[in-house]
């Protein structure tokens, strides 16, 4: 029942961040100030944060994390903005309350953060589908090929162009992860918790049949790391 409760709580307090998993949304060339246009980047402005490197001493700087790029950036003592060389050398980048690990060449962004493992965190996928030029009344027309004018990277896959006053397209789907204390990591799907935690897989199959988990949702994969820390909890309790 405790666990139960915990859960209803965790989800409640999380939706706000996570409920929208898959969306679509535009980036406007020249309204820079629109909501769309700051759907480029996790935070409207650079926030105080940390570099915290595998080797030497943390570094404070001015921080955002660009979602397009999949790349963080930061603020220089003259205000220029820098994309932070070699990632693959931190141990993690807080910003504000956002915590970030570098796996397999990109970041992930930590959602739980317990004590001990399981940790879950998310990738968000953001891929170009096209751009609606404008046209008579102000309205955008169906999605179109695109005009060299002005350029943003995205899912560094692909570079679309823009040519001037056309929104441009974006399709967006989260990933979700576990890692361990050492910042292992494993894809959130039934495997993946089996692998990390081998001696609980007879409870989490059990668990699995009894709750319709969907592996796609936030909520669904915090009740499955509730349930975890509950099970290390009667494990240490009985030692």
């Amino acid at each position: 029942m405790k666990v139960a409760i915990l859960a209803v709580v965790f989800i409640a307090a999380s939706s706000s961040l996570f409920s929208q998993e898959n969306k679509t949304f535009e980036i406007n060339s020249l309204i820079e100030a629109t909501e769309s246009y700051k759907s480029e980047y996790l935070h409207p402005s650079f926030k105080n944060g940390k570099v915290i490197f595998m080797e030497g001493d943390p570094v404070e700087a001015k921080l955002n994390f660009n979602r397009l790029s999949n790349q963080l950036f930061f603020l220089s003592p003259k205000g220029d903005t820098l994309v932070l060389a070699h990632p693959e050398t931190t141990s993690k980048v807080v910003i504000g309350a956002d915590t970030f690990c570098f796996y397999q060449n990109t970041f992930l962004q930590k959602i739980t953060h317990y004590k001990d493992a399981p940790h879950l965190f998310f990738k968000q996928i953001i891929q170009f589908v096209g751009s609606e030029k404008k046209g008579a009344y102000g309205t955008y027309s169906a999605v179109t090929s695109n005009n060299s004018n002005s350029t943003y990277t995205n899912d560094n896959q692909i570079t679309a162009y823009m040519s001037v006053d056309e929104n441009q397209i974006y399709k967006e789907r989260t990933e979700f992860y576990l890692s361990d204390n050492s910042n292992h990591f494993l894809s959130a799907k039934k495997s993946g918790f089996y692998s990390m935690f081998p001696q609980y897989e007879d409870q989490l199959k059990t668990f699995f049949k009894t709750n319709k988990i969907n592996f796609d949702k936030t909520g669904d994969l915090l009740q499955v790391i509730l349930y975890i820390h509950h099970l290390n909890a009667g494990s240490s309790a009985s030692q």
